[in-house]
């Protein structure tokens, strides 16, 4: 007999807990334009193979006509999805579950939306040939104005991306080129729009068109912004921490994220929006950054002074509402500056703020003693705790942690636990996999996976 215990254990199952409706209803849609188009695919070789013909150029009635439409509208309807995904309105966040899922997201159906519209404009100038005039229709502009909009489209589309995926600009230029990707998506609806005409077609352009605009130009008037200054700059071995005092009262959750911009400084700071983790919150109007000095910008933090007025967008995250939404017995794993979110969470469990949990093991990775600047307030803040038990690990005596290291440091293989993760990407992904391996379900873990690029 198969008790409902042991089909939470079905990997099938794992899936659903691991995500929202929404992100599935993403990923169930992105398998059902793989499976149609497959099929479309076949019904194209199909009647080539019943008819014996090997082209049929321009027939509309031709499956592989269809399929290269197709294709062009799911390509259409992913990138509007992708805007709106963009835009970091709260709804979008609630719907999948914490803005660094949506960036995770949005990058894959980034490639998706390239792929589909480069075998749209693929499939239909292959079904044209032999009729070299027609195919030549689909790619030569200025024959026709329906098919010059969209190849122009594509065209810079395809540079955009791959800018996006393959060089490394450093982040504002980066950003900068990532805001004219509306450009290609104006010139697809005009395309569609010009070709066809629908009232769907229309409704997609105007839905993605606005989405694009808000997050590009609007966002920075009519996002969830708050005015504060600089009331405390401390520079603590290649971490700057900013101690920020808002105009008006935020409730801010411990874990989250804000988006970070100097508006007014004496170091004559870039006007650049940054994305940094709440390390402490004091009260509704007060809270600490902590920024570790990754570039040029992060390092010239240090050169702000109290009473530098800045702007900071959100709060944002859901990691530290998932991870002290229960009172199971919980492993917390940080690795570097990943654990700003943690401090967060520990000082807002120290002061008695959130049901503690039964039993929490709390380990930090470090490269060496030094790089452990919070040690002592963690030490401070887990002395009022019990049940908080901490480790500190430092990879350059003590090796790479591992899901085995884990286990060794802690006394427990984590299988009763909720793990959460924060730190390097390749860190989490690779613990993510070896504690899997172990036999903790994917959906006990929880991870900060915040990233813009």
């Amino acid at each position: 007999m198969i008790t409902f215990s042991r089909l939470t254990r079905f990997p099938s199952l794992d899936v659903l807990r691991r995500h929202t409706p929404a992100t599935l209803a993403v990923y169930v849609l992105c398998a059902y334009i793989a499976l149609i188009s497959l099929y479309n695919l076949w019904l194209g070789i199909d009647v080539r193979i019943a008819g014996k013909i090997l082209a049929l150029p321009g027939d509309t009635a031709d499956p592989m006509y269809e399929l290269g439409t197709s294709l062009g509208f799911w390509g259409f309807l992913l990138f509007a999805l992708n805007f709106v995904m963009a835009t970091r309105w709260r709804w979008v966040e609630r719907l999948f579950g914490g803005l660094d899922r949506v960036y995770t997201l949005h990058g894959l159906l980034g490639r998706w939306t390239l792929a589909l519209i480069l075998l749209h404009l693929g499939m239909l100038t292959a079904q044209a040939l032999p009729d070299w005039g027609l195919a030549a229709t689909y790619v030569v502009p200025g024959l026709n104005l329906s098919y010059t909009l969209g190849g122009a489209g594509v065209l810079l589309l395809t540079l955009l991306v791959a800018a996006t995926i393959w060089v490394r600009f450093p982040y504002q230029r980066w950003l900068a080129s990532h805001r004219w990707m509306g450009v290609p998506y104006m010139l697809g609806g005009a395309h569609a729009i010009v070709a066809q005409g629908d009232w769907y077609l229309w409704l997609l352009t105007v839905v993605g068109s606005y989405a694009w605009v808000y997050r590009s130009f609007l966002y920075r008037w009519w996002g969830p912004r708050h005015s504060g200054t600089i009331h405390r700059v401390i520079e603590l071995h290649g971490v700057t921490e900013l101690t920020i005092t808002l105009g008006r009262p935020h409730h801010f959750q411990p874990g989250q994220f804000v988006f970070f911009t100097v508006t007014r400084a004496a170091a004559g700071l870039p006007d650049e929006q940054h994305p940094f983790s709440i390390s402490a919150i004091v009260d509704e109007r007060t809270f600490r950054l902590s920024a570790k000095h990754l570039g040029d910008y992060t390092a010239r933090l240090a050169e702000l002074v109290p009473g530098d007025e800045i702007m900071v967008f959100g709060s944002y995250g859901t990691f530290g509402a998932r991870g002290l939404a229960t009172g199971k017995a919980a492993l917390w794993v940080a690795g570097g500056i990943g654990i700003t979110p943690f401090l967060s969470m520990l000082r807002h469990l120290a002061e008695g703020q959130a049901a503690p949990s039964s039993d929490i093991q709390f380990v930090w990775a470090v490269r060496d003693q030094a790089d452990a600047i919070y040690l002592e307030e963690i030490l401070t803040l887990a002395d009022r705790l019990p049940q908080v038990r901490f480790h500190l690990h430092v990879t350059t005596t003590d090796g790479r942690l591992t899901a085995e290291r884990l286990e060794a440091l802690t006394g427990d293989d984590g299988t009763a636990r909720r793990i959460l993760l924060c730190g390097p990407t390749p860190m989490m992904h690779a613990l993510t996999t070896q504690l899997a391996a172990r036999g903790i379900r994917r959906s006990q873990i929880i991870s900060e996976e915040f990233a813009l690029r």
